[in-house]
């Protein structure tokens, strides 16, 4: 058996974790501090799970699903529009309990505290990493030029946002609907790659999970959710010891990340970056001033102008 076929649960493990991120993610990153991804996560997967069993072939369920949980993001955002910071997550967090609430009793259609069993595993994972990459690359296209500053001006201050022009309140419900089918395609494909959906796919360590995963990254660009899942995924892996200590752990990483890097791994990695960029750029100068010929003072002015143009 070979490195993938040994890991792959755990590779399909982290692409859904990855995909359900960019739906907090999403929301975040505009300002909306929700987690109406993860209770529309559960309602993708349930309804995509049971319209398998009935026959319905793949993407016409995960269609469904999406487009339901599309109209349900936009009613909750009605609903929650007049909210912000705390009192909207608080309330996204009741969403998510009453759809937990759903799951448990509704047993006609989801199996109740047993969950939805028997459903045609019909997603590969290629398959599900496809749509992860299609995923990534629309955030990644959403984050650049005029979007990008909008999305940057939302998230750092919502009344200046609005004097330069944003419309602040469809953009606030843009990504809330968006983070809603971001969130139903990854419970989709979570319940049509596993087969089966528990209630504990909305659970409170579920919620814990994804916002480690988003305070790992950082809210700096879309792969920082790719890399949180990939820390909170192999973590278990990496530190056997963790298994009964796993949210304190987590807990732990988060303060510490919040303390020492607020911007997660993409704020190191970047500033990394920044950093040996600097160095490169320092080295020929130092060259030139120890050379002490007219041409090395030639040299330093002509670096000197270059960085200034």
């Amino acid at each position: 058996m070979g490195w993938f076929e040994s890991n792959e649960v755990l590779i399909q493990t982290w692409i859904t974790l990855t995909i359900l991120s960019f739906s907090v993610y999403v929301a975040l990153r505009s300002g909306v501090f929700s987690m109406a991804g993860i209770g529309f996560s559960a309602v993708g997967g349930y309804i995509a799970g049971r319209l398998a069993i009935d026959g319905w072939s793949t993407v016409p369920a995960i269609l469904i699903a999406v487009v339901v949980s599309v109209v349900g993001g936009l009613a909750l955002g009605l609903i929650l529009g007049r909210l912000r910071s705390l009192y909207l997550a608080m309330a996204t967090f009741a969403f998510v309990l009453l759809v937990r609430f759903a799951a448990l009793h509704w047993e006609s259609q989801t199996g109740g505290a047993l969950g939805l069993l028997g459903i045609p595993a019909r997603v590969t994972t290629f398959g599900a990493l496809g749509v992860a990459a299609v995923l990534a690359l629309l955030l990644a296209f959403y984050e650049r030029g005029r979007s990008g500053r909008m999305l940057e001006a939302l998230r750092l201050d919502e009344v200046v946002a609005a004097h330069v022009g944003v419309n602040v309140v469809r953009q606030r419900m843009f990504a809330f609907v968006i983070g809603s089918a971001i969130g139903a395609i990854a419970g989709a494909l979570n319940s049509l790659m596993f087969s089966f959906v528990l209630p504990d796919s909305v659970s409170f360590s579920v919620i814990v999970d994804t916002l480690t995963v988003v305070v790992i990254g950082g809210l700096g660009a879309w792969w920082g959710a790719a890399l949180g899942a990939a820390v909170v995924v192999l973590l278990p892996d990496v530190f056997g010891f963790t298994n009964e200590w796993r949210l304190v752990v987590q807990g732990v990483a988060v303060v510490l990340i919040v303390m020492y890097a607020p911007g997660g791994l993409v704020g190191l990695i970047r500033s990394a970056i920044t950093r040996c960029v600097k160095r490169e750029r320092k080295e020929p100068v130092v060259g030139a001033m120890a050379g002490g010929s007219d041409s090395s003072v030639s040299a330093l002015w002509t670096t000197d102008t270059e960085g200034l143009q």
